[in-house]
């Protein structure tokens, strides 16, 4: 872990997982507060619960750890891949609820 927070090029990967990680949070809770509805507490509880199953999996990964686990590694990689597949879902069935309602 400390070879890859040296290095120029971990460092920017840490970061754009932190911009994901920061955007896609942000966005479902904005969306909670301009529009407070069951679906955006739904969808904001599922974000939450994919994050910890995802950060739970890459933490007792065995083939990934060389040394001593990290846990600050191990979350943020967690809650970054979980939001990449949450928001896939998410605007995948936006854009076909959106085809079949224009139809």
């Amino acid at each position: 872990m400390s070879e890859m927070l040296l290095s120029f090029d971990g460092f920017i990967r840490l970061f754009a997982g932190a911009v994901v990680i920061a955007g896609g949070y942000g966005h479902q809770i904005v969306r909670l507060f301009i529009k407070p509805s069951l679906v955006n507490v739904l969808q904001l509880l599922c974000l939450i619960g994919l994050s910890a199953i995802f950060s739970f999996v890459a933490f007792n990964d065995a083939n990934m750890w060389n040394g001593s686990p990290d846990i600050v590694l191990a979350l943020v990689m967690g809650i970054f891949a979980a939001t990449v597949i949450f928001y896939m879902v998410y605007f995948l069935i936006t854009v076909f609820s959106r085809a079949l309602i224009s139809e």
